[in-house]
């Protein structure tokens, strides 16, 4: 039977710890479970697609920041599996669709721009990310294993050092936050460790 490993990325880690910290500071935001929000709805979009599509769900398992799919890799096509990845994006998006009669109210403008970066953020062709499920199925549907594998990894790399990049730029010019450089070292090093 496959793992299919639906999330488990750093930017979902980094909201469960935000939430925790937040919950223990006794502070009486509501934008840290807004994002906690944010999170468990991207989540349940790659479960609702696998029953869309009909993947033959065996079990369903995970912990604080991540969900993990069981399924039979023989009952599932490439194209299928994609729309699985893509579920968790299009959920976002709802949810960002969601907030706009709302709109304005302080905490429907995070909403909104939580899950429209949650979708963007996610779209990237990072390995870890839903992007990169998405390159990748639609890379071994079009080309023999090897090279499907090989490509995806050249471009998870190439678009990981544009991160890292990005973000030291951004921490040494704009002054941004240190959560964008230590994304992409823990990117960084899943990338090249974990593949």
């Amino acid at each position: 039977m496959k793992k299919q490993l639906l999330s488990g990325t750093a930017s979902s880690r980094l909201t469960a710890v935000s939430v925790f910290l937040s919950l223990l500071s006794f502070e009486r935001s509501v934008y840290p479970l807004l994002l906690a929000l944010t999170v468990l709805f991207h989540e349940l979009g790659h479960l609702a697609m696998a029953y869309l599509v009909g993947a033959p769900v065996k079990s369903t398992g995970g912990g604080l920041y991540r969900l993990c799919l069981y399924y039979d890799p023989s009952a599932i096509s490439y194209g299928r599996e994609a729309l699985i990845c893509a579920g968790g994006v299009i959920f976002n998006f709802v949810l960002a669709a969601l907030a706009i009669p709302c709109l304005p109210g302080p905490r429907a403008e995070f909403l909104l721009v939580s899950n429209l970066a949650s979708a963007c953020f996610n779209l990237l062709p990072l390995r870890i990310l839903d992007g990169g499920g998405i390159l990748r199925c639609f890379l071994l549907a079009h080309a023999g294993v090897e090279t499907a594998e090989r490509l995806a990894r050249s471009v998870s790399v190439f678009f990981t050092v544009l991160l890292f990049i990005f973000s030291v730029y951004a921490q040494l010019s704009l002054r941004g936050s240190f959560s964008l450089f230590a994304l992409s070292v823990y990117m960084i090093a899943d990338t090249v460790l974990g593949a």
